[in-house]
């Protein structure tokens, strides 16, 4: 079985269980339906973007990994979102997993080849039977910077996250488009909500109870512009949208442009 029809055949399974009164996780995170999805895709982020570095310039090569771990970390606090669910060993091991595909990716000499060998096994992980523990990943396995690589431009080795946002609360109708209203732009909320919870870990000069505030805002926005995508309810979808973009706008000048 492929990798797309793994995670499809494990969405399927989790659909039903959505359908038949399954929720969200109780933290606020990924319904069990949609987490299956945002694996699926960064995985496939993770091994094509390693294989594309194997034989990149030293730039796009820094960009390329850089991009991987990231996704690799994303995998990771996704899995670990709720472990309380009946794949509570599946999403454990995923999460093992995936960090160990990141510490192969250090910032000098990353080891590419067992990196790629370790990210085309993700899609297979069997449950395990690890401790039920959130794990703190920022700053121990990946850093604020390399986090923040999704939102950069494609040719930055990003995933256009901060375009995208932006591109849409330009709509003169204050509308999110029922044609915009699927698959790739909720994954790209749930992938925003997960970096916001790990960036709230990051440790800043001065004023982090207003960071983690900020954090906090972007993921609960994030999710709540998720649940109205879901819903087909393209105005609040767009209220919600201004509220995540507000959030951002007002972080980027206490922080990012304050050097902080």
């Amino acid at each position: 079985m492929t990798q797309a029809a793994r995670w499809m055949a494990v969405a399927a399974w989790m659909l039903v269980l959505a359908w038949s009164g399954g929720a969200a996780d109780p933290k606020g995170s990924i319904p069990d339906a949609d987490y299956a999805k945002l694996a699926a895709q960064q995985i496939k982020i993770v091994t094509e973007s390693l294989k594309a570095a194997m034989d990149a310039e030293p730039l796009q090569k820094k960009r390329l990994v850089d991009k991987a771990k990231a996704a690799a970390i994303v995998i990771a606090q996704a899995a670990q979102g709720n472990l309380d669910g009946a794949d509570s060993g599946q999403r454990l091991a995923l999460r093992d997993a995936a960090l160990a595909v990141a510490k192969h990716l250090p910032a000098r000499d990353p080891n590419l080849a067992d990196a790629l060998k370790l990210a085309e096994t993700l899609d297979g992980v069997k449950a395990g039977g690890g401790k039920k523990e959130r794990l703190q990943l920022l700053p121990g396995h990946i850093d604020l910077g390399t986090i923040m690589v999704p939102f950069k431009n494609v040719d930055k080795g990003g995933q256009d996250l901060e375009k995208l946002l932006l591109k849409l609360s330009f709509d003169k109708k204050k509308n999110i488009p029922p044609g915009q209203q699927g698959d790739p732009l909720l994954l790209s909320l749930y992938q925003t909500a997960v970096i916001a919870e790990l960036t709230r870990d990051h440790k800043v000069p001065k004023d982090e109870k207003k960071w983690q505030e900020l954090s906090d805002d972007m993921k609960r926005t994030a999710l709540e512009m998720a649940e109205h995508v879901r819903a087909k309810d393209g105005k609040s979808a767009f209220a919600a949208l201004t509220k995540l973009n507000e959030s951002c706008t007002v972080c980027h000048k206490l922080f990012r442009d304050g050097d902080q």
